[in-house]
């Protein structure tokens, strides 16, 4: 909402002209809007119905491997379109990997830096960060997988990406939340439209949905 303000994007804006010949399954008709509603309908490359067990799942590619939102093109490419983008609601980690695509080709600033810039410096934040999952500091809260204890670490990314990962405290995102509501970051008349829930919404969508990613 921050490129789609200063005038880099528009909620209109089709993920086909930033994506060029990148990811052809991506329908053309999917906008920054559906991304962003999770109503684009682009293949998941960890659909969570069919996976079965979670503690079982393992990334396709190495988790070093996925250290660029660019390195992502390997696991999106070939996923298939489940439905045409605007037809429903379905929450989609994928949608929120593509918005950081474009938002990084729109701008040409890496997307995790285009993150500190825009959300953290405004209500000056300073222990929040994008870091490799080897590189987290001791006092730093892991995921654990069942049975046993054993980390989560080779089940997601080394660097966070669009979809989530990012190093924070509850201090910070208090700070976080103060800033975006008082129109610190994006304007109020724009947080009112990320908040909002009436008509437009995607089928199945609840109101007033706001993304965790």
């Amino acid at each position: 909402m921050s490129l789609v303000q200063s005038g880099e994007l528009t909620l209109d804006t089709t993920a086909r002209p930033l994506l060029g010949n990148d990811l052809p399954l991506v329908d053309d008709a999917v906008t920054m809007h559906h991304l962003l509603r999770h109503g684009s309908g682009i293949g998941d490359y960890l659909d969570e119905e069919q996976v079965g067990d979670l503690n079982e799942y393992t990334l396709a590619v190495s988790p070093h491997g996925l250290a660029t939102i660019e390195d992502y093109l390997v696991v999106l490419g070939g996923q298939k379109q489940k439905f045409t983008p605007g037809e429903r609601f379905a929450y989609s980690n994928p949608g929120y990997v593509v918005l950081a695509l474009l938002a990084e080709r729109a701008t040409g600033v890496v997307f995790q830096d285009l993150v500190m810039e825009r959300l953290c410096r405004p209500p000056g934040i300073t222990d929040t960060a994008f870091l490799p999952s080897d590189e987290l500091p001791g006092r730093a809260a892991l995921g654990y997988l069942d049975p046993g204890l054993s980390t989560n670490v080779l089940h997601l990314p080394v660097r966070g990406s669009g979809d989530g990962g990012l190093s924070t405290t509850a201090a910070d995102l208090a700070a976080l939340w103060r800033a975006l509501r008082a129109g610190a970051i994006v304007s109020t008349e724009a947080v009112a439209e990320m908040t909002r829930g009436d008509e437009t919404q995607l089928a199945g969508t609840p109101p007033h949905r706001l993304s965790s990613s």
